[in-house]
């Protein structure tokens, strides 16, 4: 019985032995896991933090470009609230003056039209020239084959 129990005994110490082993392996598996998942976390962290600075930067960006938009959208306001109180101002002091620019802009509208009209029946003639050179063309060759056939 004690020989038994002494075999029993040396069993159970190999098998803890055994056990503390793979424990040991398993642990050392973990901590290698551990380390990489702690330098893929690093990696990540590291990535998420250059995206973060380069939407930073992307917003300051915008946020420059919207500043230059509004300043030049100030200066041309500017301009034109200045130039409108010029010409205020010239009506103001010479009533004449605005009559003579509302028949300036009649006129160069006038001028406008009139050259569209122009452009319009010049491309008609061409259009009419060419049919009728197209005619020609066809009507000399029904010409020709009918002066043959006789």
């Amino acid at each position: 019985m004690e020989e038994e129990e002494g075999r029993h005994q040396r069993a159970l110490e190999t098998v803890k032995q055994q056990c503390q082993r793979e424990i040991q392996d398993i642990l050392k598996q973990l901590e290698t896991k551990d380390a990489e998942l702690a330098r893929l976390l690093e990696g990540k962290e590291a990535e998420l933090q250059r995206m973060k600075d380069t939407l930073k930067n992307q917003e300051k960006e915008t946020q420059n470009q919207l500043l230059k938009l509004r300043m030049e959208f100030g200066a041309t306001l500017a301009k034109v609230q200045n130039s409108a109180q010029r010409s205020q101002q010239q009506t103001q002091q010479n009533p004449s003056a605005a009559h003579l620019n509302i028949f300036k802009r009649k006129l160069h509208f006038m001028q406008e039209e009139k050259d569209r009209e122009i452009m319009a029946l010049r491309q008609r003639v061409q259009a009419l020239e060419a049919q009728q050179q197209q005619q020609r063309t066809s009507g000399s060759r029904d010409g020709h084959l009918k002066r043959r056939r006789m």
